[in-house]
């Protein structure tokens, strides 16, 4: 289990934009030592894509439906 600022750490992101990619996604928001592994990993996956030049959009209704 990681708390937030860990998980921003390990992906390279700011907490910032982890906060919004949680608001855009609708996903829960945990206190303290909270996310776990797969919370990481969809966010890892989810950043790569980006990276890739997938967009948000596209991912979201991907997520969605």
């Amino acid at each position: 289990m990681r708390t937030f600022s860990e998980m921003a750490q390990l992906l390279n992101q700011s907490t910032v934009n982890l906060f919004r990619l949680q608001k855009r996604f609708e996903l829960p928001t945990f206190e303290g030592l909270g996310y776990s592994e797969g919370y990481s990993i969809f966010l890892r996956k989810s950043t790569a894509l980006r990276t890739f030049g997938i967009s948000e959009d596209t991912l979201l209704k991907l997520w969605l439906d």
